[in-house]
């Protein structure tokens, strides 16, 4: 294995990896603080849907480019879909899920 990037900021790293012959890339981000803030933002949400605007989601960086690879953020009709999954679940601030 060798890290090829690294950025202390985003906490995100690419490393390769040496499989036969083929280099494996591996793109890795530490999101857990993320998830904790989501995690208390949602639960301090009154639940309540405001008229104007609406922060129902964060998402890092890392799963956007995963969305986006399964080409799931270009297809509204997906999103919807992936916003109302458990997978979304840590990416949550409305605790709606009926978004």
């Amino acid at each position: 294995m060798i890290t090829i990037d690294s950025d202390p900021i985003t906490r995100k790293d690419t490393r390769a990896y040496d499989v036969g012959d083929e280099l494996v890339l591996e793109h890795r981000q530490d999101v857990q603080d993320l998830v904790e803030i989501n995690k208390e933002m949602r639960n301090q949400h009154d639940g309540r849907w405001k008229e104007d605007f609406n922060l129902a989601l964060r998402i890092p960086p890392i799963v956007v480019e995963d969305l986006h690879r399964r080409k799931i953020l270009g297809d509204a009709d997906a999103f919807k879909a992936w916003m109302r999954s458990e997978e979304a679940d840590p990416w949550r601030i409305h605790p709606s899920r009926d978004l």
